[in-house]
């Protein structure tokens, strides 16, 4: 194995910090990987603002440790905070600053310094005192807060990678896509033991279908967001795509590949 695919697979989130403070040269080294993030068209439109000042730290954590409604310090002891912006105006820049996030953890992992992704960025600098505060810094677009990336050393024995989840990867090595139909209906009862649900629809109002729910299925909220399939309930509208077969069963089963809510 590589060492970078090494480094990939031993980086921990941490959230136990030495309040030593990083290096210059060691924060250059990692704010540099940041800015070698690849962006949408080369963009290149995220900034970073490395704050290691103590009195604006702990300001930056109360601001944030206030959008949650709590008053403990959401950036766990560590000394420094890169702050993660990208320009509104780029279509992509949402994406292009969680790989800027993405970079600095990694490279910081490289460089034997803990690291965590804090959210909470996107509240705190919509907040009237911190847009000031950026334009103090000659910062005069809009900007939104992608992430924090917390800095430090770790305080303790540096946390063992977890397994990772089975099924989330699909290979589609064939050109036919399997045949589908879509159904609309209402759900009428949601089986999480067994992965299944029942809606009452079709081309009949009244029919019952039974759609098996399989661990790669895609199921989205009415506002196209992922959902899972326990937050499935009873009376809610769902449009479904299933395979074109049903069984001969009653009520009639069949695999839900896609499923909606309306």
């Amino acid at each position: 194995m590589s060492e970078v695919l090494a480094k990939i697979k031993s980086r921990r989130s941490i959230r136990k910090f030495k309040s030593d403070m990083i290096s210059k040269d060691i924060l250059d080294q990692i704010i540099e990987a940041g800015l070698y993030a690849a962006s949408g068209r080369n963009g290149q439109t995220p900034i970073i603002l490395c704050v290691t000042n103590k009195e604006l730290r702990d300001k930056l954590s109360k601001s944030n440790a206030q959008v949650m409604g709590s008053n403990a310090d959401p950036f766990y002891g560590a000394p420094v905070v890169l702050v993660v912006l990208a320009k509104k105006s780029w279509p992509t820049y949402i994406y292009d600053g969680s790989l800027v996030m993405g970079n600095l953890m990694l490279a910081a992992h490289e460089l034997g310094v803990g690291s965590c992704w804090i959210h909470r960025a996107k509240e705190v600098f919509e907040q009237p005192e911190w847009k000031e505060w950026l334009k103090t810094l000659g910062i005069e677009e809009e900007y939104e807060g992608i992430g924090n990336c917390i800095l430090g050393y770790v305080d303790g024995e540096y946390p063992e990678a977890m397994a990772r989840k089975e099924g989330r990867v699909f290979y589609i090595e064939k050109e036919s896509l399997q045949e589908t139909e879509v159904t609309v209906g209402i759900v009428e009862n949601v089986d999480l033991q067994n992965r299944n649900f029942t809606i009452i629809g079709g081309d009949d109002s009244s029919i019952m279908i039974q759609f098996n729910v399989p661990e790669g299925a895609l199921i989205y909220d009415p506002f196209g967001r992922p959902m899972n399939l326990a937050r499935l309930g009873k009376n809610m509208r769902v449009s479904v795509t299933h395979a074109n077969f049903m069984t001969a069963s009653l009520p009639p089963q069949t695999t839900a590949y896609k499923i909606s809510v309306l």
